[in-house]
């Protein structure tokens, strides 16, 4: 249940406590007959989280007084039935920062992992609805499952500091996935994990490296594909990319196992874009051939 503010007809502007309805199945019926029915299973919460969450309100042409924590921000954990098959999620719901009834002060909430609880993440505002984490179920026990964490960067600040922590309500931010940790249940019960890295450039925040870690119980499996990007600042071209280079090892190696090259406007690799139609594509073969295709377009880009 929640409060939201409401006028029923005939009376005055009241608060009220509604209810929330939850989706605990869905079925997709072939309607010819011919295949069975596809049924979907929803739980909410577990041991630990088992209760939803609603944020304060957060409007601007609104008073206060008549604002509430009425903001839907749902279960932090939902398992996810379909067949044999059982996924668990924790999300994010961005309760970092939330109201705290009859004060001044704000709350502070961090998230934790579903099977490595001394994992935790601060529940920030923009990140409410990512995935934390996801586990592949067996037998109610974790068989596999993915770890996320994420990037921030402040476009607009709340105010002139930027050593300290963004307002949730006043400042703008992007989020990309920085981290991703695959768990994998060994035979002894215990997990083994590996890595998956990515870096952004300091334009528009492209992907710039991605670092595959490979096995963290061993080592000589990394290996890194490094994406660079041609820019034309004058035309606000900013994310077109010049080249793709798959090396063996970190992303400072040289050992390269696979490379493609993209050129722009019928000028060479490496060369600002004017109009951003890729004229010319190529693939390594060798340290000194190529495979290559040029196209061509009309007046309108055709």
């Amino acid at each position: 249940c929640f409060p939201q503010q409401w006028t029923p007809e005939g009376g005055p502007t009241q608060f009220g406590i509604f209810h929330k309805w939850l989706v605990t199945q869905v079925k997709a019926e072939d309607t010819t007959g011919g295949s069975p029915a596809m049924i979907y299973s929803y739980g909410y919460g577990i041991a630990g989280d088992a209760y939803p969450a609603w944020h304060h309100d957060a409007d601007e042409f609104v008073k206060l007084s008549d604002q509430s924590w009425s903001d839907w921000r749902g279960y932090g954990t939902a398992t996810v039935t379909q067949g044999s098959s059982q996924t668990r999620y924790r999300v994010f719901r961005g309760m970092h920062d939330d109201r705290i009834a009859n004060s001044t002060a704000t709350k502070t909430v961090d998230i934790r992992g579903l099977d490595d609880t001394t994992v935790t993440a601060r529940d920030f505002n923009w990140l409410a609805g990512l995935t934390f984490d996801e586990a592949q179920l067996k037998g109610g026990a974790t068989e596999r499952g993915t770890l996320r964490t994420y990037k921030t960067a402040t476009t607009v600040d709340d105010d002139a500091n930027t050593g300290n922590e963004p307002d949730s309500e006043k400042s703008a931010n992007w989020s990309g996935e920085e981290t991703a940790t695959e768990r994998r249940r060994t035979p002894e019960g215990t997990f083994e994990r590996r890595r998956t890295t990515t870096a952004y450039n300091g334009y528009l925040l492209f992907p710039e490296t991605v670092l595959e870690d490979g096995w963290l119980s061993q080592s000589g499996d990394e290996r890194c594909t490094k994406t660079t990007y041609v820019i034309n600042l004058g035309a606000w071209m900013l994310d077109y990319p010049s080249s793709k280079t798959l090396v063996q090892g970190s992303c400072s190696s040289t050992a390269v196992v696979r490379q493609s090259e993209i050129a722009y406007d019928n000028g060479a690799v490496g060369a600002a874009p004017t109009r951003g139609n890729p004229t010319l594509s190529r693939t390594r073969l060798t340290s000194t051939a190529w495979a290559s295709t040029a196209t061509t377009f009309d007046a309108l880009g055709r």
